[in-house]
């Protein structure tokens, strides 16, 4: 067996996935209000919204295992509220099981932890 060794990767847009170590493996920064938006994502196919601050990220190219690490922020919501993030859980609390196709999670006020759509959400996948 051969080893490649480079000093740069390089995306040649032909939609071919490289799997590189350490990188993020998908990412997504989206407007979750009123009908949720990806402004800008790798990997990510599409959003569902389950209700609100209740997020599923699909992914495009499914990952090797379940065995990730889910990195995520969000901004303010509607009324102005910080909002904090919990990855692995639905709207009622319940921890839910990632799938290597796809995760969920909820955006909460952290004033009183009632659930809320935040304006601003960011998330990255390693593995």
């Amino acid at each position: 067996m051969s080893t490649l060794k480079v000093t740069t990767i390089r995306d040649l847009s032909n939609g071919t996935a490289v799997d590189v170590p350490n990188a993020a493996k998908a990412w997504v920064n989206f407007n979750g209000t009123g009908t949720i938006a990806i402004r800008a994502s790798y990997n990510v196919t599409s959003l569902t919204d389950n209700g609100t601050g209740d997020y599923t990220v699909n992914l495009t190219n499914a990952l090797t295992d379940t065995n990730y690490a889910v990195v995520a922020t969000c901004g303010y919501g509607p009324s102005g509220f910080a909002a904090n993030i919990y990855p692995f859980i639905n709207n009622i609390g319940s921890e839910v099981v990632p799938s290597t196709s796809s995760f969920r999670f909820v955006t909460n006020n952290e004033a009183d932890s009632a659930q809320i759509d935040s304006k601003y959400v960011m998330v990255a996948v390693f593995r």
